[in-house]
């Protein structure tokens, strides 16, 4: 998943790590991660990935709450008391990966 990332990301214009995926040296991917992320805890880290998925839908144009109370009440029912598994959640985040296709108009 992380050098296709890369590899997205270099295609559009941005940093080319892909021959420097492993590097801890200026310039490599893990070098730029340690600087930022390395400090964070898995909570931390899972908080930064649900920012990214947020701005993602507000860029698209999706309206989407910023206030946490009725995030809260928008998700209720991915809560895993409510019988959704993390395995649940993990297939439906691939299936929607999977539409998404990053905007293009892939067949589905």
């Amino acid at each position: 998943m992380i050098w296709f990332a890369a590899k997205e990301l270099a295609v559009i214009g941005g940093t080319d790590y892909t021959a420097v995926i492993n590097s801890t040296a200026a310039g490599g991917l893990l070098a730029a991660e340690t600087a930022i992320l390395k400090t964070m805890n898995d909570a931390e880290l899972e908080t930064v990935m649900l920012n990214i998925y947020y701005k993602n839908a507000v860029s698209a144009g999706a309206s989407v709450s910023s206030n946490p109370s009725t995030l809260a009440a928008s998700t209720s029912a991915l809560c895993n008391g409510n019988g959704t598994t993390i395995a649940d959640m993990k297939r439906m985040l691939i299936q929607l990966n999977c539409q998404l296709g990053r905007h293009k108009n892939y067949t589905q």
